[in-house]
Formats: C-alpha cells, sequence, structure tokens
C-alpha cells in the first residue's frame, strides 16, 4: 500500500454516517462538531466524490442501513485506520489479489489490525482507480511499536515484497 507506514497519507477523510434524518438533525446541531467542521473546513482543499464497491473477500460486503444497531461486542473504544492505495495503471485487479492472497492473512496471523472491509472505486467516480482499507487496531502494544520503531525490515515472501 502506498501509505504502509512509509510516510505521511495525503490527509484524512472523515465519514459520518447517520441513517435516520433525527441523528444528523443532533449531529449538525451538536456545537462539539459545529467546531471541529469549522476548523477542518480551513484545511480543506478539495473533494472528490466516489462509490466504493466491496472486493470479492472483504469482510464487509454491504450495510443494512434500515436495520437495527447491533450491541457492541466490547465497552472499550475502538479506531479504526483508513488506508487508500494506487495501484500502477492496469494493475488494479492485481493488487486487489495481493491485499486478499497476502496482506489479509497476514493481518489475521499476526492479529495487530483486522481487515473491516475492503472496497475499490467504481468505474467513472473518483480520480482514478484506487484501493480503499478500513483496518480496525486490534493491539495497541503492537500498533505502537510500528508507530514508533517502523516497520521490520522486508522479508522474502512478506507484503511489501510480494506486491512489488
Amino acid at each position: 500500500m502506498a501509505a504502509a507506514g512509509r510516510g505521511r497519507g495525503p490527509g484524512a477523510a472523515p465519514l459520518v454516517l447517520a441513517a435516520h434524518a433525527r441523528h444528523r438533525g443532533e449531529l449538525v446541531g451538536d456545537p462539539r462538531l459545529q467546531a471541529w467542521q469549522r476548523r477542518g473546513w480551513t484545511l480543506r482543499r478539495e473533494v472528490t466524490a466516489k462509490v466504493l464497491l466491496p472486493v470479492a473477500w472483504s469482510p464487509l460486503q454491504e450495510v443494512d442501513l434500515a436495520a437495527a444497531p447491533v450491541a457492541a461486542e466490547t465497552d472499550s473504544p475502538s479506531l479504526y485506520l483508513h488506508d487508500t492505495g494506487w495501484p500502477f495503471p492496469g494493475k488494479l485487479e492485481e493488487y486487489v489479489a495481493a491485499l486478499g492472497s497476502i496482506f489479509y492473512p497476514q493481518t489475521r496471523r499476526a492479529r495487530m489490525i483486522s481487515v473491516a472491509a475492503c472496497w475499490t472505486v467504481a468505474p467513472g467516480t473518483g480520480r482514478h482507480h484506487e484501493v480503499v482499507l478500513l483496518q480496525k487496531i486490534e493491539d495497541w502494544t503492537q500498533f505502537s511499536r510500528l508507530l514508533t520503531q517502523g516497520e521490520p525490515p522486508t522479508r522474502p515472501g512478506g507484503w511489501i515484497a510480494s506486491a512489488s
């Protein structure tokens, strides 16, 4: 991935999904959100609309916005990472296949993060072909080590070496 711990990513992608109008009204009227939104607008450079389609191996295939919310599995708050990868032109399918056959199984073995979803941008939307990963941090000790010490050297068969 382009932002696999190798420097600053291109920016943040905040997403708020409120299925019912009454919840959107509560969000819009919240002074904390208003302050955050005012600050966010000062940093905003461009907006590109895109439609995301789940890849075949993505754990999340569809979202039922009409369904009642599921009770949380834990009392601890969760943090998710948003990663965007831009494969070389003509290599989107190979890139998605490598994520599914190499990266996804590695995350399941390491248990530092878990892949919650993986999408590609629908044709005709967004700026160009890209892959979007939503990953949940599962092990804060391992993740903190990654942030402070960086990635270990690439090994044969590892994600970065295999995807190159």
